[in-house]
């Protein structure tokens, strides 16, 4: 289903979601739910609940989606955002260093890196290079045909 999908079937997709983890809470192992099955659609709902600043949810999600597919940088550069709204800098820092080794070439994974070395209040070398990096990068996007 396209990102773009009607938000009915967004919300059901976040009912599956509640209803498995109600189930899994009460002892009814995780295959008996009406649990999403592909990574993409917990990355979509955590990027939902991080809009309207539910970051547990949206973290629980994330790791939810990492599970089924670390191989995406998405849901790490969403993570790193999560985790930094909840003030856990560290754990952002390394979220979003997985996903600059996956996708040297994204601007924006350098940028909030450079913000999050930032918000730390440590490695302002580090920061300034990374948000220099991140503007050389976008730069270098801008210019592409």
């Amino acid at each position: 289903m396209p990102y773009d999908s009607p938000p009915v079937y967004w919300l059901s997709q976040l009912a599956a979601v509640q209803v498995a983890d109600s189930g899994s809470r009460h002892g009814i192992s995780e295959g008996t739910g009406h649990q999403p099955r592909d990574a993409a659609t917990y990355y979509k709902l955590a990027d939902a609940y991080s809009r309207i600043q539910k970051y547990d949810d949206a973290e629980r999600l994330l790791q939810r989606s990492v599970r089924l597919d670390a191989t995406s940088s998405g849901p790490y550069i969403l993570m790193g955002r999560v985790l930094e709204k909840k003030g856990e800098f560290e754990l952002a820092v390394r979220a979003l260093q997985r996903a600059t080794a996956m996708d040297p070439n994204n601007p924006t994974t350098h940028h909030l890196l450079g913000q999050a070395y930032r918000d730390m209040g440590k490695k302002k070398e580090e920061a300034e290079n990374e948000l220099k990096l991140a503007e050389q990068l976008q730069t270098k996007a801008d210019s592409r045909p």
